[in-house]
């Protein structure tokens, strides 16, 4: 052995591969590297030291020391100038595995093939991803054109874009996952006014606009009366924004309470309104009806209805001192209680339309008569004082006194 070490080391080693052969401890094909290892047939030193199959060291020459490589129709990957072959599953992270947890099993932090480690980025869609772009340039995923995790192709989180994750996406108008300040669609931020109806909010209506007299208010509701709103296009010619009768606009939205305006407004007391606020032509200027005691002298013949006088009251007259005193018109604004009208009123014996005397119903409206003050010699009267007294000259039978009767 002391020769050997005196040998130069090149020297040496083919010396005692020599005596190796002379002593039968290697085969023939055997052969030594330079770093002292012996390699059996098949395989080869290796560049950085050792021993490996000579397919191994091929695949790799002439290739980068960390690129992709195959033997076979298997892949690997060089390490230091030898193509290895994972073994996905035997614990120890080669080639190019990504991870190996001693299993070939799934959803556990590496993939059965060791190719992923199954997280959210890494660019590789598997389990329950909906997608994966990668969070880094490294784990860049070609299919994403160049985006990232976070973009519009994939969120943060590996899951597609979608209405409710709180991201406005293109064609959304909003993305509220609460719900408060968006649809379930994501068409409407629920504001009146967008131009979309959100029942959900209470719209009945959105036309986009901020008109409240053009189907649409802008509070988003269905015109209607007592909205405050005078909405033409429903007759409304009023609206004071409740449905109550009151002193400038009905109920109904259809009237403002004022007399002349075409429409009985029974609750200010109407009985009529005729568009105009002349009387005397069936409905009178305070909107009521024609009748006697209302101080119009109403001719109405389409109506059947004539009033000879109106005095504003419904009596015939007053009683004074004992004596009938008529007021002008009588109860039925028939008669204005004249004598000679025609019309036999209070106090009247008869009246037959004129003021002549000897025709039946004398000037003062009393009924032809001895007694009467009239001398009705037509009836055969020689005198009439007027009273029935027979010694004053003229008898109670209104003949001249004479002897004997």
């Amino acid at each position: 052995m002391a020769l050997m070490n005196a040998v130069p080391g090149g020297v040496r080693g083919a010396a005692v591969v020599v005596l190796a052969i002379l002593a039968g401890c290697l085969p023939d094909a055997s052969l030594e590297c330079a770093d002292g290892s012996v390699c059996p047939e098949a395989q080869a030193c290796a560049p950085s030291g050792g021993c490996a199959a000579a397919d191994a060291l091929a695949a790799c020459e002439g290739l980068d020391p960390s690129a992709p490589c195959r033997l076979g129709t298997d892949l690997g990957q060089c390490q230091a100038g030898v193509c290895v072959v994972p073994n996905c599953g035997n614990g120890v992270r080669e080639g190019a595995e990504v991870c190996d947890d001693g299993n070939n099993l799934s959803d556990d932090g590496c993939n059965g093939s060791c190719s992923s480690t199954e997280a959210c980025g890494n660019g590789v869609v598997e389990l329950l991803e909906k997608c994966d772009c990668g969070a880094t340039e490294a784990e860049r995923n070609p299919s994403c054109e160049g985006e990232l995790n976070g973009g519009e192709r994939c969120r943060l989180d590996c899951t597609l874009p979608r209405c409710g994750d709180g991201v406005v996406d293109p064609g959304e108008a909003c993305d509220d996952p609460t719900g408060e300040a968006c649809n379930p669609g994501c068409t409407s931020d629920l504001t009146c006014g967008n131009g979309i109806v959100d029942t959900a909010v209470g719209e009945q209506c959105d036309d986009g606009n901020d008109a409240d007299t053009d189907g649409c208010t802008t509070a988003c509701m269905l015109p209607t009366c007592g909205d405050g709103h005078v909405q033409l296009a429903l007759g409304e010619v009023c609206d004071d924004g409740n449905t109550v009768d009151d002193a400038t606009c009905a109920r109904d939205c259809r009237s403002d309470a004022t007399c002349g305006n075409g429409v009985v407004d029974f609750f200010r007391g109407e009985t009529c309104d005729d568009g105009n606020l002349v009387s005397g032509d069936g409905c009178q200027a305070n909107c009521r009806l024609p009748r006697c005691g209302d101080g119009i002298v109403d001719v109405l013949p389409d109506f059947a209805y004539v009033e000879l006088c109106d005095d504003g009251n419904t009596v015939d007259g007053v009683v004074v001192a004992g004596v009938f005193v008529a007021d002008r018109c009588d109860s039925q604004c028939a008669s204005d209680q004249t004598c000679g009208n025609g019309v036999v009123d209070a106090g009247e014996q008869c009246d037959d339309g004129n003021v002549a005397d000897h025709d039946g119903c004398q000037s003062s409206c009393v009924v032809q008569a001895c007694g009467d003050g009239i001398v009705d010699a037509d009836d055969g009267e020689q005198c009439d004082d007027g009273n029935a007294i027979d010694a004053d000259g003229c008898t109670n039978a209104c003949t001249l006194p004479a002897c004997g009767r």
